[in-house]
Parts: structure tokens; sequence; C-alpha cells
């Protein structure tokens, strides 16, 4: 996850304000996420060097790790992380709404703070 406040501009469907709140929160979670500013520096430098490929946060890089460690126990945790996920609706949730749209007592609140302040630094805010 890369914090530049794009979740209130993001567009969602289904259950669209569960979907919205799990991205706000994860997106404002320190260790899962990094400054847009940040992940920017890095890819500049790894252009600059010619590298091949880039994996930027630790999570990324443990997954990456993992998964060529032992890639059944790593699909087996997907699995399990998809089942906390919102679940999928019926044809009521094929309207999209807006991260703006979509706001619930859990986002924006002090659990998306990080969000929110990227949202402003980067201008993600409403017009």
């Amino acid at each position: 996850m890369m914090r530049t406040g794009s979740p209130f501009n993001a567009w969602f469907k289904g259950r669209h304000r569960d979907e919205f709140t799990w991205f706000a929160i994860s997106d404002s979670i320190p260790i899962a996420s990094i400054d847009g500013a940040r992940a920017a520096a890095q890819v500049v430098d790894a252009c600059r060097h010619g590298d091949a490929e880039l994996v930027i946060t630790w999570p990324a890089k443990l997954a990456v790790i993992a998964n060529a460690v032992m890639p059944e126990a790593v699909a087996t945790m997907m699995q399990l992380a998809n089942r906390v996920l919102p679940a999928p609706t019926d044809a009521s949730g094929d309207e999209r709404r807006s991260g703006w749209q979509s706001q619930s007592s859990w986002a924006p609140s002090q659990l998306t703070r990080m969000t929110n302040e990227a949202a402003a630094d980067n201008n993600e805010l409403p017009r």
C-alpha cells in the first residue's frame, strides 16, 4: 500500500462503505504502507540504477520471499485473508461510488489519520 490519499478518489462497488473503510484503514497502517513521496524516491533511484525490479515495502519483500520458499502456504494464507474482506453482493452492488460517497463511522476517523493527511498533502481533496 502506498499512502497517497487515493482511497477518497477511488471507485468502489459492492459493499462500497466496507470496501472504502478497509482500503482507507489499511492505507494508514505504518508498517503495511509507505508514504507516496518515499516510494517515488525509491522508484526514481531504481530507474537511475537500471534495476529490473523493485519491491518497495517490507511486507511485500517478506511476501515475495515467503512465496518463493512456500507457495502453497502463501496461497492458503491468501485464501484466509480473503475471508475477512467484504463479501460480494447481488446486483444492488453494481453501482460504483467514490470514496467520498462511501465514508462511514470508521473512515475517515483517527484510524485513517495518515491517509487523511496524505489526501491533503497530495491534493486528493474534493474540489
